[in-house]
């Protein structure tokens, strides 16, 4: 199998059957779809075999194969790294996936922005949210959308932007950063309501 794509060869490695179809029995082959995509001009500038194909932005695709999701550009796969995932959102130009080892962020190319170490993910227009419960390293951190650390503390709680500002509540009680990770209002109050 390559990118959801299943084919069968002998013991040397020929090719009984190439790489493109859906399944393979002893009494039958299935066939993926084909299908085409065409330019503004209607003519076609690609074919991919899939379940179905969804529109990421101008010239990428995310292709469904049975149980694997690849992202195409161009009629090449760009990542075998989406291989084994689930994808959980996709963002303009990375996603935030999920395996059995943990909740990660790929850019479009495969290379990683966050690794494999957390439970839960969330984004907004200039972090990266992560969460870990894993007793060691328990708790929320801040990363900006290139994958660098912003906050040094671990958190109880992390809330998305709140006028350039983000509330984080550390043992019990929040407070208040500033954009670049440093602490604006120490975590002493009980709430802290959005604002502007």
């Amino acid at each position: 199998t390559k990118d959801g794509l299943l084919g069968l060869s002998d013991r040397m490695g020929n090719f009984i059957h190439p790489l493109e179809y859906k399944a393979i029995s002893a009494k039958r082959l299935t066939k993926f779809p084909l299908w085409t995509i065409r330019n503004q001009d209607n003519n076609p500038e690609e074919r991919i075999l899939a379940d179905s194909i969804q529109s990421i932005d101008s010239n990428k695709l995310l292709v469904y194969r049975n149980d694997q999701k690849v992202i195409y550009n161009n009629n090449l796969a760009l990542s075998g790294s989406f291989e084994g995932v689930t994808i959980i959102e996709m963002l303009e130009n990375a996603a935030i996936v999920k395996s059995n080892e943990g909740v990660e962020v790929l850019k479009l190319d495969g290379t990683r922005l966050l690794k494999k170490a957390y439970d839960s993910v969330y984004v907004d227009e200039d972090y990266f949210y992560a969460n870990s419960t894993e007793k060691t390293s328990e708790g929320w951190r801040l990363f900006s959308r290139t994958g660098t650390r912003v906050s040094e503390g671990l958190y109880d709680r992390v809330l998305p932007q709140s006028g350039n500002r983000i509330r984080f509540k550390s043992d019990g009680f929040w407070g208040i950063m500033d954009f670049d990770g440093s602490v604006m209002v120490q975590p002493v109050y009980d709430t802290i309501l959005p604002f502007d």
